[in-house]
């Protein structure tokens, strides 16, 4: 339809400001890897030795929002291969070669030029506001930029506003304070988590240590901070038998033996044998 129309023709001229944008501020020598446009959002990929850091992310995301606000014309014309070669440079091919003799040529002001067969828009406001979602390396030497020019983008910011917004209200607290209300909850979850592992810890090695018999204990602790402590206690446990169910849902029993084994294969999906305990 006509709305899905305009949309993948904003869509459309914002990968070729972007990708001129990249050049301009990586370097020349970054080229078009690969592209792809949708209504929701679109993606650009690019040679490129290394990630993307969050400064160079937001001079690319200016530079192309400053190209958007200067309105610039985008003019089209067909010319022949050899002459649009000569005139602008093989630099034209970057959605690759045109097995053609004639080819359609988008100009966008004096910024970029490309061979280019798909929709585009008049000039460079159409696209409206650009905004760069997410940036990965896909491969060695390719980076995909993943964006969307209007209505999208907006939406975008907007979705995260609000979810800014609400768990300000959920906390009571101002946006301004969110970061740094959120930095000093998790400094005091790492404080108190480092602070339960050490006495978990001790609670453990006591009761292992003062225990005989049959022992089967519950613990919130990872099962490898379990394995630590056992193996630090492993010449002085005298039970017959110590069942220990971690916070991730694995069983650790010892000893090895074929009863115990049988059990937990009865009542578990895998059972691992490690020679001196078996994990399930």
């Amino acid at each position: 339809d006509n709305e899905r129309r305009e949309v993948l023709r904003r869509q459309h001229t914002a990968t070729h400001i972007l990708n001129q944008a990249c050049r301009r501020i990586l370097g020349g020598f970054v080229n078009q890897a690969g592209a792809e446009k949708d209504i929701d959002r679109s993606h650009l990929d690019i040679t490129y030795f290394d990630k993307l850091n969050q400064d160079q992310i937001k001079q690319i995301e200016y530079e192309i929002n400053r190209i958007v606000a200067q309105d610039l014309k985008i003019e089209t014309e067909i010319l022949p291969k050899d002459i649009a070669e000569k005139r602008y440079g093989m630099y034209i091919y970057q959605g690759g070669s045109v097995p053609s003799s004639e080819i359609r040529i988008i100009k966008i002001g004096d910024y970029d030029v490309e061979a280019c067969g798909g929709l585009h828009c008049k000039s460079t406001g159409e696209v409206g506001f650009i905004k760069i979602f997410n940036t990965e390396r896909i491969q060695d030497g390719v980076i995909r930029i993943e964006f969307s020019a209007f209505p999208n983008s907006l939406k975008y910011i907007n979705d995260i506003e609000s979810t800014i917004k609400l768990i300000g209200e959920t906390w009571g607290i101002s946006y301004k304070d969110l970061y740094k209300t959120i930095s000093k909850f998790f400094e005091n979850s790492k404080k108190y988590k480092s602070l339960y592992i050490k006495s978990e810890t001790e609670r453990l090695e006591m009761l292992i240590k003062n225990s005989e018999g049959e022992l089967s204990i519950n613990t919130n602790l990872e099962m490898g901070n379990v394995i630590n402590i056992l193996y630090k206690l492993k010449e002085s446990i005298s039970l017959k038998k110590l069942i220990i169910t971690s916070e991730d849902k694995t069983v650790l029993m010892i000893p090895v033996n074929k009863e115990n084994e049988e059990f937990l294969k009865k009542n578990y999906d895998h059972v691992i044998n490690k020679n001196w305990f078996l994990l399930a």
